[in-house]
């Protein structure tokens, strides 16, 4: 697609651990005008594993969408306020997310 650009409304360094998070909470501290203002978030693991899940249902540490460290995932439009995040291994894990509208 030409002409289409991105911008930066916020990122943020999280930390997860043993209890299913989204992003208003812990250490991401997204405002849901800012989670709803985002076409894209882009979602970078650091560190050690985590499950996700964008429904209803809670990621655990054994059930979702496995990220290995190093592993990268783009979550779109009405996901983004339903994104979760778990840690999957024996210590916590360290994602970094960054919420880019499109225009």
């Amino acid at each position: 697609m030409t002409g289409l650009t991105t911008r930066t409304i916020a990122d943020a360094i999280g930390t997860v651990s043993t209890t299913a998070l989204d992003l208003t909470a812990g250490t991401f501290g997204f405002t849901e005008a800012q989670l709803y203002e985002a076409d894209e978030a882009f979602v970078d693991v650091q560190g050690n594993p985590v499950n996700y899940r964008t429904g209803t249902t809670a990621p655990t540490s054994t059930d979702g969408h496995a990220l290995a460290a190093g592993d990268t995932v783009t979550i779109y439009g009405q996901d983004i306020p339903a994104l979760q995040l778990i840690r999957s291994g024996a210590s916590d894990a360290t994602v970094v997310v960054t919420l880019r509208k499109i225009r």
